[in-house]
């Protein structure tokens, strides 16, 4: 079960045959020893429900929001709405950066701290828009972000009401940078794309600060440069058939396998790939295949293999323990 947590499943098919076993309770038994429980489910415990934990309920909702964000701009970016005639599509980006800021912007600052007393002197409600603008347009650290400041007014009220009055809070009550990166992989995975890194807003440009905020992570995208090589399967009768994949600085075996995978859904299973070379990348790939020995003439690629690319001359070496060695045009994959 590749890419699913074993003991979250198995808690789950166990706490529903406990559930169901008043109503299904053959169907029930029988589940219960196929997931290797000892005894009847009938003499076993009804599940206890713990102490739910509102902050982890609320880190996963940031979590999935922000996947969704992420995936409609990354779509938006590889195919824009608007694209002018005679113009190539645009590149796919490879490449993210997702920033995360540790306070809100001054300006937006200064309007939720003042929302929040205008909330409470208020008796829990907000006063009319009005009156909020008549308050707000005195400070002067607002005055040169006026028109934002109602369109900001009006999405923290909404927030409010759906929220309550954390959403006025200034700060998360959990980390959203560490929540980002523990779950980096799955985030890597849903956008589609080869790499993501997570940044605090300073570490951005002024409109990565001007745009991010807490709850509100930014995310800008690029296309990493790459240099294609023709990927070659020797097994005969496989199935598996030549295709052309991209390849990037600094590379490894486990990048390209996984990228492997992603593109050709024939191939299932990474760990199942085995990458060669051919020893020389001039005549190799002319040479008469052997289907006897599909690894004849051919070193696998290490672990610890670098690849590097030369973009202008279309070139990929591959450097290991500070030896380089041209790999060529072709790659061997071998499936077991």
């Amino acid at each position: 079960m590749e890419g699913m947590h074993h003991d979250l499943i198995f808690r789950f098919i166990e706490m529903q045959a406990l559930i169901l076993s008043p109503i299904c309770p053959h169907l029930c038994e029988h589940i219960w020893g196929l997931i290797g429980k000892k005894g009847s489910i009938m003499k076993a415990s009804w599940p206890t429900v713990s102490e739910v934990d509102e902050v982890l309920i609320r880190s996963s909702e940031y979590l999935m929001d922000s996947a969704h964000d992420f995936r409609l701009r990354v779509k938006n970016i590889a195919q824009p709405q608007k694209q002018k005639k005679g113009m190539p599509p645009p590149q796919k980006p490879t490449h993210g950066t997702i920033y995360v800021a540790k306070t809100f912007p001054p300006w937006q600052s200064t309007i939720l701290s003042k929302l929040k007393q205008m909330y409470q002197a208020n008796n829990g409600t907000f006063p009319e828009n009005k009156e909020i603008v008549n308050q707000l347009k005195t400070i002067d650290t607002l005055k040169k972000y006026m028109k934002k400041v109602m369109p900001f007014v009006q999405q923290s009220k909404e927030n409010v009401a759906v929220n309550g009055m954390r959403a006025l809070d200034l700060e998360l009550d959990f980390d959203e940078k560490k929540v980002l990166e523990d779950n980096l992989e799955y985030l890597t995975q849903t956008v589609d794309l080869e790499g993501l890194e997570v940044k605090f807003s300073e570490e951005g440009d002024a409109k990565v600060k001007e745009e991010c905020c807490p709850g509100k992570p930014y995310s800008t995208y690029y296309t990493q440069p790459s240099v294609s090589v023709t990927m070659v399967n020797p097994q005969p009768g496989s199935g598996f058939f030549s295709f052309s994949l991209p390849i990037m600085q600094h590379d490894t075996l486990p990048k390209i396998t996984h990228r492997m995978c992603k593109q050709e859904r024939t191939i299932k299973n990474p760990n199942k790939v085995t990458l060669y070379y051919y020893d020389n990348p001039e005549l190799g790939p002319r040479s008469m295949p052997r289907y006897d020995q599909p690894t004849a003439g051919k070193t696998s690629v290490p672990m610890n293999g670098i690849f590097n690319i030369d973009v202008n001359n279309k070139i990929v070496t591959m450097t290991q323990n500070g030896s380089s060695k041209s790999i060529g045009t072709q790659l061997v994959y071998i499936i077991e």
